[in-house]
């Protein structure tokens, strides 16, 4: 008899409508018939999810996130942290779950759980930031609070609505900083509200200009800026350009890269992977091409 494959299975309770323990017991069957030994981790605390992943990834065959694409995130953290390079499984328990979507992954959970079973692999870029990891995207200013701080009750009725609706109520809120940020050398400097770098293309074609010819030569990060906002209407119009990928507004700048440095004022927080990860005066971004991965996902 083959020895069982050991299956390492993060899952966060407190994800998106609080649903995740109801769905564990058939999640866990699932994956028992599919030949694996399952081991079952309860994150209790922020930062639970990285430690778990980092303490027990080596010894295990195949790691399931059933979260949020902030738990994601931890567990992708902990994981390279560890050394280990296993396939990542993604069972999508947030309020938007970007990544999922991005990645053909089925919101119904045990769905989800039989295409880790049954699907194929594929690798994905990480992007660096000084010395953590992540899938998506690392942002500051008016919109990358929003993953952490949206009414959670709000999130789950509205989705990715949720975030532009506060997003553009707190404009108002917003000071802009003023970056100097390097692009495979070249300089763009000024006074921004918004900035985002994507490590995966895949979770910024809501936001990317019309398809390319040749996309897939292109620098793999990608870095999106927000001039100051003057008034509430033209804050609406920017959101606007956003949510259809146009970037035609004069208020937007989009530009592809391998390497990014951002150098900013004092003040200004960051969020990488959807969590508040506090100030850095100096951002060094990169990316680790195929760095991750994914089993069950479609490209």
């Amino acid at each position: 008899m083959n020895e069982s494959k050991k299956l390492l299975l993060i899952a966060n309770p407190a994800a998106g409508m609080r649903g995740v323990e109801q769905s564990l017991p058939a999640v866990k069957e699932i994956f028992r018939e599919g030949g694996f030994e399952v081991s079952v981790f309860m994150t209790g605390a922020p930062g639970d999810a990285e430690d778990i992943a980092f303490r027990e990834a080596p010894s295990h065959d195949l790691i399931v996130c059933a979260g949020g694409d902030g738990t994601l995130y931890q567990i992708i953290n902990g994981m390279i942290r560890s050394g280990s390079n296993v396939p990542v499984g993604y069972i999508p328990c947030g309020s938007t779950n970007e990544f999922a979507a991005a990645h053909g992954i089925p919101r119904i959970k045990t769905e989800a759980a039989k295409r880790i079973l049954e699907g194929g692999e594929i690798k994905v870029d990480v992007g660096i930031f000084g010395e953590r990891y992540f899938v998506g995207t690392a942002a500051f200013g008016a919109f990358s609070w929003m993953g952490y701080s949206t009414d959670q009750s709000k999130k789950n009725r509205l989705g990715y609505t949720a975030y532009i609706i506060e997003g553009i109520r707190g404009l108002k809120r917003n000071r802009p900083h003023h970056l100097r940020i390097t692009a495979d050398g070249k300089l763009y400097e000024g006074d921004f509200i918004f900035g985002a770098v994507c490590a995966t293309r895949e979770l910024s074609k809501r936001i990317h200009p019309k398809k390319e010819k040749g996309a897939e030569e292109q620098p793999p990060l990608e870095l999106l800026l927000v001039n100051e906002v003057k008034s509430l209407s033209d804050g609406g119009s920017i959101v606007k350009s956003l949510s259809t990928g146009t970037y035609e507004h004069s208020a937007l700048t989009f530009v592809r890269a391998r390497e990014i440095l951002i150098e900013n004022e004092e003040g200004l927080i960051w969020s990488i992977g959807g969590e508040s990860s506090g100030e850095f005066i100096t951002a060094n971004i990169g990316v680790l091409r195929g760095g991750l991965t994914i089993r069950g996902a479609k490209k």
